[in-house]
Parts: structure tokens; sequence; C-alpha cells
């Protein structure tokens, strides 16, 4: 992956090669449960905004994650590597666990959490001054180590040269049951796959009267499929379209939504206007709710004054977990040169 901006890898297993590493370069990335067996080099970061990486396994290779400057190493002048963050991983059975070049330049952020060394003889090195960052061995459990500018709870920021630092809060309901060497996992979940359902249960908005053709007012037909589909178990298939809404769509508790190839909800008009009277477009749920909401593969978007919009609010709580969830969506919002500016923030309220 020489370029790119933006996106997700996740579920392979790369065995064997001397130079079929993965070689990856893209603005922000996530990647999540890779494996990689015996390489020379497993995968080599050369340059980025953001990467973050959990849930790997890297097994008896020579290198396992190389982080350099640019694509040319420590005297490259390109693009270099702003940050990546590697947690929940393992790493065993190597010489050398992960090699950077960037350690001195002081523009780029490397943060290790919930990772296991075992049988790695240095498992953090600098290959420009050929300096052991961290100290390998048969175990080397790490909670949080990295370097970079960190800021503290107050705002200051100081730059770390390769130390512990304070590892995140990891409270029970963001946690996996399956506990690793140090902490017990990030949970995470695929998005849901409905194989076993059949065709009388799937709901095509388009064909029950909604529109997606970025110009009908959509409110009333999409808020009666939603509604009628959340109880009957229902799934809803939104086909790729533009569905303009000029009132709240309301998602019901127990709803199943899926796009297709980004479906997008359009919010616009008055209802949307007043920044003093914020209402929302999509509301996921109500107040209080308990229970199962899925939703993969949606836009929420807006259109014309909407300095009033709540684009999504979630009120939903997973029955267990992973059954409340979005997969594969995305929030745009942009301000046109004409529009006047009611506000220089916009705000991302969990």
């Amino acid at each position: 992956m020489e370029n790119g901006s933006g996106g997700f890898l996740a579920n392979l297993t790369f065995v064997s090669g001397n130079f079929g590493k993965a070689y990856f370069g893209n603005q922000q990335f996530t990647t999540n449960q890779l494996i990689f067996v015996q390489y020379a080099t497993a995968l080599q970061v050369h340059w980025d905004w953001a990467w973050t990486m959990q849930d790997f396994i890297i097994e008896s290779c020579q290198r396992d994650l190389v982080v350099v400057g640019g694509a040319g190493g420590p005297l490259s002048t390109g693009q270099s590597v702003g940050s990546l963050i590697l947690t929940d991983a393992i790493i065993a059975n190597t010489p050398q666990g992960i090699v950077t070049s960037l350690y001195k330049e002081n523009s780029t952020s490397l943060l290790i959490q919930n990772v296991g060394f075992f049988n790695v003889q240095d498992s953090i090195i600098d290959n420009v001054s050929n300096k052991v960052l961290l100290e390998g061995g048969a175990s080397v459990l790490v909670d949080s180590w990295g370097f970079g500018l960190m800021s503290n709870a107050a705002g200051n920021a100081t730059f770390v040269n390769g130390a512990p630092i304070p590892a995140m809060n990891r409270t029970a309901e963001f946690l996996s049951t399956t506990l690793a060497y140090v902490k017990p996992n990030l949970f995470t979940c695929r998005r849901p796959k409905y194989d076993n359902i059949g065709t009388a249960q799937i709901i095509d908005v388009k064909a029950l009267g909604a529109k997606g053709d970025g110009a009908t007012d959509d409110t009333s037909a999409l808020n009666s499929i939603l509604s009628a589909a959340a109880n009957m178990s229902s799934i809803v298939f939104f086909p790729f379209g533009v569905y303009m809404v000029t009132d709240s769509v309301k998602i019901p508790v127990g709803s199943r939504i899926i796009g297709q190839a980004w479906s997008q909800i359009m919010g616009t008009g008055p209802k949307f206007q007043d920044a003093n009277s914020p209402q929302p477009i999509v509301q996921m749920g109500s107040v209080g709710n308990v229970g199962i909401l899925e939703v993969q593969d949606m836009l929420f978007t807006v259109s014309g004054p909407t300095a009033g919009a709540i684009v999504v609010e979630w009120n939903v709580q997973e029955s267990s977990q992973g059954t409340a969830g979005i997969w594969g969506k995305s929030l745009f919002l942009f301000l046109r040169p004409l529009e006047p500016e009611s506000s220089s923030e916009i705000n991302l309220t969990p």
C-alpha cells in the first residue's frame, strides 16, 4: 500500500517470505487482527498521518515492525510517519521486535499498549544510532510505552523520549472477555452477517415508497418503514441514493439496517437551522433503550444551512457486547464559502 487517504484492513494472515512483507503508506488507517509468520520483515510503515494497529500476532520473523521516515529510511526527505499506535499485540521469537529510524526526529509519535514480547532479543531499537530503546527477553510485558509529544490532562505538552507513559483507562464495558498477557484486549465486533435470513425478511425502502433521489422529502416514508420493520424484526435495505429528510428520522431499537455503497440520509430545511434549538436528523432509539440496533454502510449528511442539526443522536445501550453498533458509517459536514458561519466549532458528542 503505497498511498491513500484512509481505510480499514482486517482478518488477514501472511505466511513465509523474504520480501513479501506488508508495506504500508497512507494518511489515516486502521488495521485489526493481522497475523504475520516467518518473514524477513513482517511489516513496514514508511509514511502516515495516523495509523492504528490492534490485535496483531507477529511470530518467527527477523524484524517485525519497521517504522521509518519516508520510503528511503533515515535520509529520506519524503513524508514521514506522523503517529502509530500498536495495541493488544503479541511479538514472539524474533531478534528485533520494533525497528525505528524516527526516535530523534521529534515529529513522530509511537505508542504501544498492552503488547507482549516473547523470546525477543531487542524489543524496540533505533536503527540510526543502533540504540536499544526497550530491552528484550523471554517475556517483556508492556502496559504503555512510547515516544513523541504527550499532552497531560491540563493541556501541557512534553516530549517523551522512549519511556513508560500513563495508559488510558480501559473500562470493563470496552474490553473483551478473552484475557491477553498484560490486560484484556479492547473489544471488537465484526459487522453482522445475515446469511440465514430469508428474502421475505428484507425490506427495500424504495419498494415501499421512499425515493432516494436527492430531491423528494422521504421523512414520512422512512419513519413509517422503519417503525414497521422493527416490529417485524426485519432487515431494512437502503438502495444507493440520497434520502432527503426535513424532520427527524427515528430508528427504533431492534432495527437492522444495511446501505448500498454508502446510501445517504441527508437532513435539510428549517427544522435543522436553529442552533439554539438543535434537532436530530437521525435518532437511534429513544432515551433509556436497551437492546439490539445494527447499522451498516450508511452516510449521514446535511444540505444547506443546518446549524441546529444533531446529525446522529444515539440512545441505545447494548443488551450484550456487540449488539448495538454502527459499521462502515460516516458523517459528512461541509461549509460552503457562501454560507455564513454561525459557529467556529463542530461538536462530536459520544
